[in-house]
């Protein structure tokens, strides 16, 4: 038996103590494999029995099998022994579970990154097919025919087996496609003793095929793929023409970080572009550039209403950005919610939170209203600052607010603004989030200006959760300076 054992320490993006993840791998008999499984159908598995006394117990709560592409092959079965881990301290780390699901995919070779991530916690067996790392006993052939040295468009597909593997027959299913359309769909009988099918052949152009291989008797699926043909190549040739060295205040505040952002911001480098385009021309293509150009126009004019919202300058405008945040904001859907908003003062609230209809939410909204005017830096009169109306407001008629409501203002210790962009954090009762960016300010909504909300990607989202979880937390995790907390609602006990 052999077991290898790493040790890796995830800083966390805050000042939180970091987590350690150890990753521990062994090559064991048949023997301490079957005990394991039977163990874990028992109710618990001891992986000590491997990795010694350090070594936590499975304990799974759930059994499934699923069909899944991994190590390298294609429609495996996989019994998940699913222990369903809480992971509190990892989800309550900012960027803790990006790296440690990306750490599991380079070191295990699973797309934990991807739709793989729900496996995390699970003990697992792969029912990986006999030829185990071996080159598969068949293949799914695709022969281009030439005419006159150019290669033409493939209308036929064809299998070939080993001979040990075609000892045994074998049922292929087929589906070949051509842009968008599928034009062929097909059971394909492989009898015994035949290595190579005869052309399984479509009625048109083939742009890409799927197969699934399975026993003869229908019930074990061996393979699966699915490959799309290349038929064309663009090209771009760049040339590249004067060179313009920049000396402005963005270029002087570049070279003091460091000489390589220097030279990131002076050099403009001018350059022309060249295209080409390579592709294997059918028999009519023309029906190609009329099916895109159709269906870029209907994803443009009917494609399905996306989260984004955006409302024109009016005074019905404003009650309908009110109403949509409202249903955002509706307990049925949302536990939660933070608001980020530099200017949210006493207007703000008066025009939104006043207007909030579910009592079973709890919003925590997070201002930075300074005591100086912005523009000149005088002070404010005490009597008159942002800060002092909005904590006034709250007293007369925080009783009339249903939401659950907290109110934090964070400002720099010079007295500047924290933050300036708009957010709008939302906590689902299923552990999903969801954060809009907002064009402006609550307390001028489609008034002045027109407003726009708009979803942020996955891509982006988690990185922008931690900056507003911790703006929740008094903290700036964007910059070394951190805020002063002068204002919270309600006031501490």
């Amino acid at each position: 038996m052999s077991v290898t054992e790493e040790t890796i320490a995830i800083e966390p993006l805050s000042a939180m103590a970091p987590i350690v993840l150890t990753i521990r791998q062994a090559v064991v008999e048949a023997h301490f494999a079957d005990t394991l499984l039977q163990q874990c159908a028992a109710g618990s598995a001891d992986l000590s029995l491997i990795f010694g006394q350090t070594a936590p117990v499975v304990v799974p709560k759930l059994v499934r099998r699923t069909l899944q592409d991994v190590l390298g092959h294609h429609g495996v079965a996989v019994d998940a022994f699913m222990t369903l881990p809480a992971l509190r301290q990892i989800h309550e780390t900012p960027g803790a579970l990006k790296h440690v699901l990306s750490i599991l995919k380079r070191r295990l070779g699973l797309p934990f990154t991807g739709d793989y991530a729900g496996h995390v916690g699970n003990f697992e067996l792969f029912h990986l097919a006999d030829w185990l790392e071996q080159q598969k006993p068949f293949s799914v052939e695709a022969p281009r025919p030439e005419r006159s040295g150019k290669p033409e468009p493939v209308h036929a597909l064809a299998v070939t087996r080993s001979k040990a593997f075609a000892h045994a027959s074998h049922i292929l299913h087929v589906e070949c496609f051509s842009g968008r359309d599928t034009i062929l769909d097909r059971l394909v009988m492989l009898p015994e003793n035949e290595e190579r099918s005869p052309l399984i052949v479509a009625p048109g152009d083939i742009d890409g095929f799927a197969v699934r291989l399975f026993t003869a008797d229908g019930k074990t699926l061996l393979h699966r793929e699915t490959t799309h043909f290349l038929n064309e190549v663009n090209m771009v040739m760049s040339m590249l023409g004067r060179t313009v060295m920049l000396d402005d205040k963005l270029t002087v505040r570049a070279q003091g970080a460091s000489q390589a952002l220097g030279k990131k911001a002076a050099v403009v480098q001018a350059q022309s572009s060249s295209r080409s385009v390579v592709n294997v021309n059918g028999n009519d293509n023309r029906w190609r550039g009329h099916a895109d150009r159709l269906h870029q126009f209907v994803a443009q004019h009917f494609a399905p209403p996306s989260a984004d919202r955006w409302f024109a300058r009016s005074i019905a405008s404003q009650l309908d950005v009110i109403e949509h945040i409202n249903t955002l904001l509706h307990g049925g859907r949302t536990k939660s919610a933070i608001l980020v908003d530099p200017f949210f003062g006493a207007d703000a609230l008066l025009r939104l939170a006043m207007r909030l209809s579910s009592t079973d939410i709890e919003l925590t909204i997070i201002t930075s209203l300074q005591d100086k005017v912005p523009d000149s830096g005088g002070l404010i009169p005490k009597n008159g600052a942002p800060q002092a109306v909005l904590e006034g407001v709250l007293r007369q008629y925080h009783a009339l607010i249903n939401p659950k409501i907290k109110v934090m203002n964070l400002v720099r210790p010079n007295g500047d603004q924290v933050f300036h962009d708009r957010y709008l954090l939302l906590y689902g009762h299923n552990e999903m989030t969801q954060i809009y960016m907002l064009s402006n300010s609550i307390n001028k909504m489609a008034g002045r200006y027109p407003f726009c909300m708009t979803v942020l990607a996955e891509d982006i989202s988690g990185d922008v959760q931690a900056y507003i979880e911790a703006l929740s937390r008094g903290e700036d995790i964007s910059s070394p300076t951190q805020p002063d907390v002068t204002f919270t609602w309600p006031e501490p006990a």
